[in-house]
Protein backbone atom coordinates (compact mmCIF):
# COMPACT_ATOMS: atom_id res chain seq x y z
CA UNK A 1 0.00 0.00 0.00
CA UNK A 2 1.53 3.07 -0.93
CA UNK A 3 1.46 6.84 1.44
CA UNK A 4 -1.29 8.03 -1.08
CA UNK A 5 -3.67 5.00 -0.52
CA UNK A 6 -3.20 5.03 3.30
CA UNK A 7 -4.21 8.74 3.77
CA UNK A 8 -7.29 7.88 1.65
CA UNK A 9 -8.17 4.82 4.14
CA UNK A 10 -7.96 6.82 6.89
CA UNK A 11 -9.67 10.05 6.01
CA UNK A 12 -12.26 6.98 4.52
CA UNK A 13 -12.37 5.52 8.34
CA UNK A 14 -12.59 8.90 10.50
CA UNK A 15 -15.49 10.50 7.62
CA UNK A 16 -17.36 7.31 7.78
CA UNK A 17 -17.69 6.66 11.54
CA UNK A 18 -16.39 7.88 14.87
CA UNK A 19 -13.73 5.76 14.91
CA UNK A 20 -10.84 7.44 15.78
CA UNK A 21 -8.49 4.55 17.81
CA UNK A 22 -8.75 2.92 14.30
CA UNK A 23 -8.35 5.75 12.35
CA UNK A 24 -4.88 6.34 14.35
CA UNK A 25 -4.16 2.44 14.40
CA UNK A 26 -3.96 2.61 10.60
CA UNK A 27 -2.00 6.06 10.18
CA UNK A 28 0.59 4.99 12.33
CA UNK A 29 1.20 1.58 11.09
CA UNK A 30 1.36 3.20 7.58
CA UNK A 31 3.69 5.58 8.92
CA UNK A 32 5.66 2.37 10.13
CA UNK A 33 5.75 0.49 6.62
CA UNK A 34 6.63 4.11 4.63
CA UNK A 35 9.28 5.74 7.46
CA UNK A 36 11.83 7.09 5.39
CA UNK A 37 15.88 6.35 5.46
CA UNK A 38 17.71 8.87 6.90
CA UNK A 39 20.13 8.93 3.74
CA UNK A 40 18.72 9.03 0.35
CA UNK A 41 15.04 9.69 0.90
CA UNK A 42 12.88 12.22 -1.29
CA UNK A 43 10.87 14.50 -0.50
CA UNK A 44 8.01 13.13 -1.71
CA UNK A 45 8.91 9.92 0.69
CA UNK A 46 8.55 12.89 3.93
CA UNK A 47 5.94 14.57 2.26
CA UNK A 48 3.76 10.94 2.83
CA UNK A 49 4.98 9.98 6.05
CA UNK A 50 4.57 13.12 7.76
CA UNK A 51 0.81 13.01 6.05
CA UNK A 52 0.38 9.73 7.75
CA UNK A 53 1.67 11.82 11.17
CA UNK A 54 -0.38 14.36 10.50
CA UNK A 55 -3.57 12.03 10.25
CA UNK A 56 -2.06 9.68 12.90
CA UNK A 57 -2.11 13.49 15.24
CA UNK A 58 -5.51 14.43 14.56
CA UNK A 59 -7.34 10.85 15.06
CA UNK A 60 -5.43 10.49 18.72
CA UNK A 61 -6.59 14.29 19.34
CA UNK A 62 -10.41 13.35 18.88
CA UNK A 63 -9.57 10.60 20.74
CA UNK A 64 -8.68 12.72 23.68
CA UNK A 65 -4.75 11.22 23.66
CA UNK A 66 -2.84 14.82 23.69
CA UNK A 67 0.31 12.70 24.45
CA UNK A 68 0.05 10.89 21.34
CA UNK A 69 -1.02 13.09 19.64
CA UNK A 70 1.87 15.77 20.34
CA UNK A 71 3.96 12.96 18.92
CA UNK A 72 3.02 12.41 16.36
CA UNK A 73 2.96 16.44 15.49
CA UNK A 74 6.72 15.85 16.22
CA UNK A 75 6.92 13.35 13.25
CA UNK A 76 4.96 15.25 11.06
CA UNK A 77 7.44 18.59 12.01
CA UNK A 78 10.38 16.20 11.56
CA UNK A 79 9.44 15.66 8.24
CA UNK A 80 8.13 19.20 7.24
CA UNK A 81 11.91 20.05 8.44
CA UNK A 82 13.20 17.80 5.73
CA UNK A 83 11.00 18.14 3.11
CA UNK A 84 11.80 22.50 3.92
CA UNK A 85 9.26 23.98 1.87
CA UNK A 86 5.46 23.06 0.57
CA UNK A 87 6.14 19.88 -1.56
CA UNK A 88 2.88 19.24 -4.03
CA UNK A 89 2.96 16.21 -5.72
CA UNK A 90 -0.91 16.06 -6.25
CA UNK A 91 -0.75 13.79 -9.29
CA UNK A 92 0.32 10.90 -7.19
CA UNK A 93 -0.59 11.49 -3.42
CA UNK A 94 -2.96 14.33 -3.69
CA UNK A 95 -1.00 16.38 -1.36
CA UNK A 96 0.36 19.47 -0.53
CA UNK A 97 3.13 19.06 2.71
CA UNK A 98 5.49 20.60 4.49
CA UNK A 99 6.03 23.25 7.41
CA UNK A 100 2.96 25.86 7.00
CA UNK A 101 0.65 22.10 6.83
CA UNK A 102 1.77 20.88 9.87
CA UNK A 103 2.16 24.00 11.68
CA UNK A 104 -1.93 24.80 10.56
CA UNK A 105 -2.64 21.12 11.51
CA UNK A 106 -0.99 21.45 14.65
CA UNK A 107 -3.34 24.64 15.65
CA UNK A 108 -6.40 22.35 14.19
CA UNK A 109 -5.35 20.00 17.30
CA UNK A 110 -5.73 22.80 19.90
CA UNK A 111 -9.00 23.28 18.52
CA UNK A 112 -10.35 20.09 18.40
CA UNK A 113 -9.16 19.56 22.24
CA UNK A 114 -11.10 23.39 22.96
CA UNK A 115 -7.31 24.60 24.02
CA UNK A 116 -7.93 28.38 22.47
CA UNK A 117 -5.01 29.89 24.46
CA UNK A 118 -2.84 27.35 22.54
CA UNK A 119 -4.28 28.23 19.37
CA UNK A 120 -3.62 32.00 20.05
CA UNK A 121 -0.06 31.17 21.59
CA UNK A 122 0.95 28.88 18.72
CA UNK A 123 -0.40 31.54 15.90
CA UNK A 124 1.52 34.09 17.26
CA UNK A 125 4.61 31.99 17.72
CA UNK A 126 5.06 30.10 14.53
CA UNK A 127 7.39 31.14 12.19
CA UNK A 128 6.15 28.91 9.19
CA UNK A 129 2.52 30.59 9.59
CA UNK A 130 4.14 34.99 9.32
CA UNK A 131 3.93 36.16 5.80
CA UNK A 132 7.79 36.98 4.88
CA UNK A 133 8.07 40.48 2.94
Amino acid sequence: MDGGSAQRRVVAVVAGRPVADEAEQIAAGSMDAVEPKIIGAEPDHYAVWGGLAMEAAAAAARNNRPDEAKEYRKAARVAATAVGTAHRNLSRHWSVFGPVTAALKALEDSMVIGDARAVVRKADEEEALSPRF
